[in-house]
């Protein structure tokens, strides 16, 4: 199957706009590493691996082969048809490194450094700094983890009414306890 009718399913598909643009450049590189079987690519879990591992030997951030494992599941639900194999395991195993790389200096043995600056900007792309950094963190926090836009939204907009409410932008020091909370919304006792 071409690339170009795999990109017009995944249109159909309704995937986010940035899968749709990455995801058949994975595609191409997967059927680089792949013997096409009918004119379409075959997906195991044997191949992933292998891809996913030719990714890492040519040293690729763990973020960027977790979407490459979120492409090749892609081709296989719209092209292919089916949810075999499961590929979950290999994408926790990809998330748990990508979280790594994001908050430690070094990942493991492999040296390979923290995602740099350009990275994270492709990544999470631009967020106004006159926000309070709380809600920074929230918005990249929110686009490192996909979440949509409009839940995106959603978050900040609540967050931005209860920093309002406090009239205070650091909200660490705000907690279940705190003064002010009615006692209606406290749990009743079973006394």
């Amino acid at each position: 199957m071409s690339v170009m009718e795999f990109q017009r399913r995944l249109c159909q598909a309704k995937y986010p706009a940035n899968d749709r643009k990455c995801f058949p450049l994975w595609i191409r590189r997967y059927a680089e590493s792949v013997t096409e079987e009918g004119g379409r690519l075959p997906v195991s879990l044997a191949s992933v691996k292998a891809f996913s591992r030719s990714l890492l030997a040519s040293k690729t951030p763990a973020w960027q082969r977790l979407q490459a494992v979120r492409a090749v599941e892609a081709y296989r639900d719209v092209v292919l048809g089916t949810a075999e194999p499961c590929l979950g395991e290999a994408r926790q195993v990809l998330q748990r490194l990508a979280a790594d790389e994001r908050n430690a200096a070094v990942v493991g043995a492999t040296g390979a450094s923290r995602p740099g600056t350009e990275d994270e900007l492709q990544l999470v792309g631009k967020i106004d700094p006159h926000e309070p950094q709380c809600l920074q963190q929230l918005r990249r926090e929110m686009r490192v983890r996909r979440k949509a836009l409009e839940t995106e939204r959603a978050y900040a907009s609540w967050v931005g009414r209860f920093i309002r409410h406090c009239g205070s932008e650091d909200l660490r020091q705000f907690g279940g306890q705190e003064k002010g909370i009615s006692p209606i919304f406290r749990p009743h006792s079973s006394a």
